[in-house]
């Protein structure tokens, strides 16, 4: 039955198709339509949002219905027009909208003409309703248009948050998904910046057993989740994926929401800034330091340092025509200089003149008053001895150079990142049926001991805090094409990779992974995760057909993504996962320090 009645669906549009193909873009969109509806045979789930769409009905000051009006619909920004007609029950409805205003003009025989400025939103049905004027044609009509605080013509929940709000609030790191803790039903989830919404898990690193995130995201129509990660691309690694000045703006939706975007407990849909008949631009420079700012209460309670952050923020966007009313173009840059030293604290393993001595009789059996000789190694020799002889110079050189393993790494170690992305849009409107865009992101992210984000650690030693890198590219194309007032195409392909690495700091070459369990949990060495990528490239393709009969409209489509995923060492990039599947160069286990001293991993090997 479902087949027999998608083939019928198939035959209604290519009929409709037929009666309006009269141009050479309609003739090649014949073959490309079939394609996508045969397709819609096998697959499902959609997720096309970039746009919104217009409606309303047009009355004359009884409330009677204008059937036969003209309405033209006209981006303020860019100038180009759509035009509809009301049907026999006065309703007119545009399906596919680029975000913007527009000026809606209903013109009718023996009324005067009438024009309301609206504000169409991603993802978003704008209902306006018009009342045309018994009067002159030539006669022009200006009516305010407003937002009601209800949508009659949807049931989904969702907020979309505008430029405006983007501008005029404040925003530390310049990462547009932050304000998504400003829209209902959403919540922080874990302490590495994902969010919550509907109460479904952030993301893998949420820290969660086995967790996945639920959140879908997605930027001009095309997927931007990671699905390894089960977060946005780039995770977060990197400050952001796209710079805040390259948004326009985006839409937090939850359950119930609308077929069209698929499965999933949230999405966040973002589109970028087009250019416009006017050349814009702007340039910015922000440095944030810690040095004008004082110590919270916590760490100056605990006499520990203020914390050293540097932040350096600048970029540029410029934007505006290259044919006006045809082609556009936009560009932002930004980038991120930051220098944030980290410090490993473990006060179970920290030392000093004072405590020194019991330190090495509780942890060690060494007596009270026993010299220690200058440590001659870095760590102690493995199978070099094999029980504690106070007397013997040689266990005191293995306890000497555990000392020098412990005190090496703990204290301050430098961390910096450099962090650039630069996003270009093309926009282009080929006739009056058929728009067409292009947009691409490609970010860069270098961060020397930066693996770990936190400002502060207990379990990693500074050998352990790997160097981390990010690279991601992502590439849209777009095209929507009209076959007529009521029934129009939107098509999407886009790519994106997503490139994660962790190399070892250099300060400990080719020593293994070194896990001590008490006095304190404590890892030396090169960390598992010190070596490790994770990488992935997906594809997708999409297409979405908007039918509107009568007061109704009717959406196809389909959405296809072939993710390819290469984890070269069972979670490299991934603390979580590398401590459990083992580290490359080999991981020993140690129960106690007397134990490490001596060389007895006691507590197991294992290498991945």
């Amino acid at each position: 039955m479902k087949l027999e009645l998608r083939l019928q669906i198939l035959a209604v549009l290519r009929k409709a198709f037929i009666r309006s193909s009269t141009r050479v873009f309609s003739r090649s969109m014949q073959g490309v339509l079939l394609v996508f509806c045969t397709c819609c045979l096998m697959l499902s789930a959609q997720n096309v949002v970039l746009t919104g769409s217009l409606g309303g009905r047009v009355t004359d000051e009884s409330g009677a219905i204008v059937p036969g009006a003209s309405v033209v619909v006209r981006n303020l920004a860019t100038g180009v027009e759509q035009s509809v007609v009301t049907n026999h029950a006065g309703l007119y409805t545009l399906a596919a909208l680029m975000p913007g205003t527009y000026s809606v003009t209903a013109k009718s025989k023996g009324f005067r003409d009438v024009q309301v400025m609206e504000r169409v939103l991603v993802g978003n049905n704008t209902s306006q309703d018009i009342k045309l004027r018994v009067g002159a044609g030539t006669d022009m009509v200006e009516v305010a248009g407003t937002t009601p605080l209800l949508r009659p013509t949807e049931s989904s929940a969702s907020t979309v948050l505008e430029r405006s709000l983007i501008d005029d609030l404040p925003l530390n790191g310049r990462k547009y998904t932050d304000f998504t803790i400003l829209t209902p039903n959403t919540s922080y989830d874990g302490d590495t910046g994902l969010v919550s919404i509907a109460g479904q898990q952030g993301g893998e690193d949420s820290g969660y057993a086995n967790g996945n995130g639920s959140t879908y995201f997605t930027v001009d129509g095309s997927n931007a989740t990671n699905n390894y990660f089960s977060d946005i691309i780039g995770r977060n690694r990197i400050p952001y994926l796209f710079g805040e000045d390259s948004i326009q703006e985006f839409q937090v939706s939850v359950s119930p929401y609308s077929a069209i975007y698929g499965g999933g407990a949230g999405f966040v849909d973002a589109v970028t800034r087009s250019g416009s008949n006017a050349f814009h631009g702007s340039l910015f420079y922000y440095n944030r330091n810690s040095f004008f700012g004082a110590n919270d209460q916590l760490d100056e309670e605990a006499g520990d340092p203020k914390p050293n952050d540097s932040l350096q923020q600048f970029g540029m966007r410029a934007g505006g025509p290259i044919a006006r009313n045809r082609l556009w173009f936009f560009v932002d840059y930004e980038q991120q200089l930051r220098n944030f030293p980290i410090s490993v604290i473990n006060p179970a393993l920290s030392t000093n003149p004072a405590n020194l001595p019991n330190f090495l009789l509780n942890n060690f059996g060494v007596p009270l008053g026993t010299p220690l000789p200058a440590p001659n190694g870095p760590l102690p020799v493995p199978n070099y001895d094999s029980a504690p002889e106070f007397t013997d110079n040689v266990y005191l050189q293995q306890v000497s150079n555990t000392m020098n393993a412990l005190n090496s790494n703990l204290g301050t170690k430098s961390r910096s990142a450099d962090d650039w992305v630069i996003t270009p849009r093309l926009d282009y409107q080929a006739t009056n049926r058929d728009s067409l865009f292009l947009s691409i992101n490609i970010n860069h992210f270098n961060s020397p001991g930066g693996v770990i984000l936190d400002p502060t650690v207990g379990n990693y030693g500074t050998q352990s805090l790997a160097n981390a890198y990010v690279g991601t590219e992502q590439a849209t194309l777009g095209w929507t094409h009209t076959f007529s007032p009521s029934l129009l195409n939107q098509f999407h392909a886009s790519t994106s990779q997503d490139n994660e690495i962790a190399t070892p700091t250099g300060l400990a070459p080719n020593t293994p992974t070194i896990v001590l369990d008490s006095p304190s949990a404590f890892i030396l060495g090169n960390n598992a995760f010190s070596v490790g990528r994770v990488f992935e490239r997906q594809y997708s393709l999409s297409d979405r057909i908007d039918l509107a009969i009568g007061k109704h409209t009717l959406q196809f489509g389909f959405d296809y993504t072939r993710t390819w995923d290469a984890d070269t060492d069972d979670g490299g990039a991934d603390p979580n996962e590398a401590i459990d599947f083992g580290s490359p160069l080999g991981l020993y286990e140690f129960s106690n320090l007397e134990n490490l001293a001596l060389g007895i991993y006691d507590g197991g090997f294992s290498q991945a």
